[in-house]
């Protein structure tokens, strides 16, 4: 089964990272709390003191400060391993998954370098936004492999 995610509001960038991993990773807003989803079926990560309300639900808590530490006690925590993850399978903006798309269907919408250095190109289904394997890409990798080694 897949892991699934409902991310607190101070946790923006772990749930941004956990989508880079690939995994479904909702992020309670601001104007939202997190006792307001209904969704039971994902895992509420939250620093230790909102987890405390949550009896009959999966928490995972948070407790370091560095993004990079939090992916790392989630992984320790749920005993996540290179298996669990498909990195950059998922939108980080909307959480949606993403899908090849040709080249030629991009043209006006990526900078020209980019255009002119790349031949491979996914975007979100969802929002639109467009991805490539850029320096972000290997910095990333590198990060995912760290974490995960």
């Amino acid at each position: 089964m897949p892991y699934r995610f409902l991310v607190d509001t101070p946790l923006g960038r772990l749930a941004r990272w956990l989508r880079i991993l690939g995994f479904d990773a909702e992020y309670v807003p601001e104007t939202q709390e997190i006792g307001s989803s209904s969704d039971t079926a994902r895992i509420i990560v939250a620093r230790p003191d909102k987890i405390s309300i949550f009896q009959d639900q999966a928490c995972c808590p948070v407790k370091t400060d560095r993004v990079f530490d939090q992916v790392a006690e989630i992984r320790e925590r749920l005993g996540l391993t290179p298996a669990d993850i498909q990195p950059f399978s998922r939108c980080i903006r909307c959480n949606r998954g993403i899908e090849e798309i040709p080249k030629k269907d991009v043209r006006a919408r990526v900078p020209d370098y980019v255009w002119q250095t790349h031949s491979a190109f996914n975007h979100c289904v969802q929002c639109g936004r467009i991805y490539w394997r850029g320096s972000h890409f290997e910095r990333s990798r590198n990060i995912i492999l760290e974490i995960f080694h």
